[in-house]
């Protein structure tokens, strides 16, 4: 049946013209009314009903119906229509007004809202083609606009698929449909004036638009050209609007994942759709310069509103009508009364923006201020790095993009730089490596954008190129630290993983210090909880922020090489308890996953171990096979195998097979750090063919090198030279020779830098040259480069003389004489080296 000859927009108008002056009776009916029937549409004012419901699960649609008509623009239902053919034809049946309970539907309201709804019925005859039908006629009126929307309480009856509706659940009516409230869009229609015209695209001119708030807001271009995904928390903010006690709400996590992206943009759509009362939008913000990750260095942005409490309040009073002249000398209590009163006549939205730019004090101050002063109208959004000691409901922690917005984002700057397309695998690499941070993204899409490769611009962030973006993201939470919370993060980034036992072992805090700790640490965002192992917590840190710890080690702890040394040694004796009741089940998971693995059906295998695992979740020959069946299949997860891995060394797993596995995980993954602790773990185990370990240790070793600089590059070189020399006297004749090639190789390559960094003094130069020679190089090349590093010594002796250096000198000549004199006989024959002794003293 067609719609031809029916003008929609008219009978919108008059239905809402209806709505709004509470009409009972045949108007809307015949309104509605079209050639034997109903026009074959519902909508956003009018929903058909063949009969009510009188059970609990009828009831409780029929108040989910009125709620929703009652958050939106108000409506109809009209019982004793049924719908005879699909969106085409609805015939009147008529309709018993005595099944409809209006004193046990406003109970039901009362019960599961908290609200009172004015609905009212009634029944009426109308005739239909020579037919007198009964229809019942049920009117909803529109919310209030300064009423907030109505919520469900209380839980309603459960049907297939879930519950009708649930506790804090919030309808509205979008075209035909009655739709829970879960995206910043239905939130803005909600807090809109809610015009029909507007809300369904309709225009009759019904009232007058609504107009933008007045605000302050920075250019979006310095901003947030464009927020991607966060829908969620933009949600809750919206939905935070309705909470009649929490009139402040804090957007807290580290550096570079949004937070101030997400705080205007929800100003801007406050701005945009502003709920009933409020006047005005306030922007203040302490960030005087902001870093680009694309740009790799600061801008400025105009002066910081803020610099302490008592300016803060300050300058809001400046924004609420009050004149310097009234500030100026009062008491704080003063102040902050004249400021209560100003938002009482403008009722606005305040972003205070960046709060922890000032000192501890100050921000708690300022939090406790926005607390005081919040009303009904009148709400502060803080956006913080670091997370205040108040419950969920206060705080929304703001995380790394979830991986489907990150590739949207990712999309997103590639349009934006012009950079060719990355792959949703290389984004996955990306994410993991950034945490999902759209800051520390861009450090890496800079380095693209300039030509480098996907995976040499990831290096490079790991690097010196992404040190920038780091301390812009992290340092200064770092740098807030106490020094207790500093040495237990350097702790936790040596263990990677650990419980709060083997932290305290390490630390020597007592339990009452250590929690201490370990509160501060997590307020900043730089802990992260995965599951508990054995009832007990465990703590990590992300990649990002333990490359950042790595880097200043030596400033968090006097004693970091001790506190390193110590987590090997407590790693390396981890005890692990076996059940023995459970044994015999684990091997017959394990024998019927190989079955399955030899054929190569790899869905049954992952079956049988995670139907096991559901009993021993944390058993590590387990994991261990499940990593190995994620990793060997045709299309391999190689992020979860790692993870598995991991898990089951970590629960103490030391077959030889795991670190096969492992490694090899681990250099798929392009982790050299990875590389060169699975490494270290095997060997540290003493697992065979040790001499192929030191090999892998060696490479993982010399390809972390390439993403450091100066003395640590050197060092990372000279540790892969003394793990070759192991292998060189541990291979066989046939392999030795390629071994000492490639050894040889490295060591002119550290001779490189010796004599090319800065860094790196002709003293120092002699010590590493010392080491490569006592590694087993003894080409007569790396004799003489000995004595070339003691003549630049003492040439600059003879530039500036120094006792210090002078004696170190005479030291390191001594060395080269027992050096060279510590040849065999027959070596010394042959090269007697004579001349590399003239003239060294000084």
């Amino acid at each position: 049946m067609s719609l031809e000859g029916y003008d929609l927009t008219k009978i919108n108008k008059e239905m809402h013209l209806l709505i709004e002056k509470g009409t009972i009776g045949k108007d809307p009916v015949l309104l509605l009314q079209y050639s034997n029937g109903f026009i074959p549409k519902e909508g956003w004012l009018w929903d058909y009903k063949k009969d009510v419901g009188d059970d609990r699960v009828g009831l409780a649609k029929t108040i989910l119906q009125i709620v929703s008509f009652h958050n939106t623009c108000g409506g109809y239902l009209i019982y004793g229509v049924e719908e005879v053919e699909k969106d085409q034809l609805f015939s009147p049946i008529g309709f018993d007004p005595a099944k409809f309970n209006q004193a046990k539907i406003r109970d039901l309201i009362g019960l599961y809202t908290g609200s009172k709804i004015e609905f009212h019925f009634d029944s009426i005859d109308v005739d239909f083609l020579g037919d007198t039908h009964k229809f019942g006629i049920l009117h909803v009126p529109k919310r209030l606009k300064n009423e907030p929307p109505v919520q469900f309480i209380k839980r309603g009856p459960e049907k297939k698929n879930g519950f009708i509706f649930d506790v804090s659940d919030v309808y509205l009516r979008v075209a035909d449909e009655c739709k829970k409230s879960e995206k910043p869009e239905d939130w803005q229609l909600l807090y809109s004036d809610r015009d029909i015209q507007e809300v369904a695209g309709i225009d009759f001119n019904v009232g007058a638009k609504s107009s933008n708030l007045p605000h302050n807001l920075p250019d979006k271009h310095l901003i947030c050209p464009k927020l991607i995904g966060r829908e969620e928390i933009v949600s809750k903010l919206w939905e935070w609007l309705s909470d009649p006690f929490e009139y402040s709400k804090i957007l807290a996590g580290d550096g570079g994942k949004g937070k101030t992206s997400i705080a205007y943009h929800f100003a801007c759509q406050f701005v945009e759709s502003p709920p009933y009362a409020y006047t005005n939008v306030i922007w203040l913000s302490a960030k005087e310069k902001q870093f680009s990750g694309f740009g790799n260095e600061y801008y400025e942005l105009k002066e910081s509103d803020y610099s302490s409490s008592e300016t803060f309040l300050a300058v809001l009073a400046s924004h609420v009508g009050r004149t310097s002249t009234e500030c100026e000398g009062i008491a704080l209590v003063q102040l902050k009364k004249l400021v209560f009163e100003g938002l009482k006549t403008f009722p606005s939205l305040i972003v205070v923006d960046d709060v922890d730019s000032v000192p501890d004090e100050e921000q708690k101050r300022i939090v406790d201020y926005c607390r005081q002063l919040g009303g009904e109208n009148t709400r502060f959004l803080i956006t913080t790095r670091k997370k205040f000691a108040y419950s969920s409901d206060l705080c929304i922690e703001v995380p790394g993009l979830p991986m489907d917005e990150y590739i949207q984002f990712i999309e997103n700057q590639e349009r934006r730089y012009k950079i060719a397309p990355i792959t949703k695998k290389d984004a996955r690499k990306m994410h993991v490596a950034t945490d999902g941070s759209p800051l520390l993204s861009d450090s890496i899409l800079r380095m693209v954008k300039i030509g480098e490769s996907l995976q040499e611009s990831i290096r490079g962030y790991k690097g010196q190129a992404g040190e920038d973006a780091r301390d812009a993201a992290l340092s200064k939470e770092i740098g807030a630290l106490s020094v207790d919370a500093r040495r237990a993060l350097l702790a936790i980034v040596y263990f990677k993983s650990c419980s709060k036992t083997e932290l305290k072992q390490v630390l020597g805090y007592e339990k009452l210090r250590l929690q201490d700790c370990l509160e501060e640490l997590q307020s900043l965002f730089l802990i992260s909880e995965p599951k508990l192992i054995e009832n007990e917590s465990r703590f990590t840190t992300s990649a990002t922020t333990s490359m950042l710890v790595l880097d200043k080690k030596s400033e968090l702890a006097f004693d970091h090489t001790q506190l390193e040394k110590k987590v090997r040694e407590l790693r390396k004796g981890v005890p692990f308890q076996k059940k023995e009741g459970n044994r015999k089940k684990v091997g017959q998971a394990i024998t019927q996953a190989m079955a399955f693995l030899k054929d190569l059906d790899f869905q049954s295998a992952l079956d049988t171990i995670n139907s096991e695992l559901k009993n021993q979740k944390d058993n590590p020959d387990l994991l261990l096979f499940k990593g190995r069946i994620l990793f060997d299949r045709e299309a391999p997860d190689v992020a979860k195998a790692r993870s598995l891995f991991r898990k089951s060394y970590d629960l103490g797993q030391r077959k030889s097979l795991i670190f096969d596995y492992w490694f090899d995980a681990e250099e798929k993954s392009s982790s050299a750090n990875g590389m060169i602790e699975v490494a270290g773990h095997a060997l540290r185990e003493q697992v065979s063919d040790k001499a192929s370990w030191h090999y892998k240790y060696a490479r993982g070793l010399i390809i972390r090198s390439r993403a450091r600089d100066g003395v640590h590059k050197v060092d990372d070189l000279l540790e892969a030279s003394s793990s070759l020399s192991k292998v060189i006297r541990d291979q066989s004749a046939a392999s030795r020779q390629l071994r000492i090639q490639e050894s040889n190789e490295l060591h002119d390559l550290i001779w490189h830098f010796i004599c090319d960094l800065d860094s790196i003094s002709w003293i120092s130069g002699f010590d590493y040259i010392n080491i490569m020679i006592s590694n087993g190089d003894s080409r007569t090349v790396m004799y003489q480069r000995a004595h070339s590093c003691l003549k630049e010594v003492r040439a600059e002796l003879s530039i500036r003389f120094s006792d210090k250096k002078k004696e170190a000198y005479d030291i390191k000549v001594k060395q080269f004489k027992n050096i060279l004199g510590s040849r065999s006989d027959t070596d010394q024959n042959d090269r007697p080296f004579d001349d590399l002794l003239v003239g060294l003293e000084a």
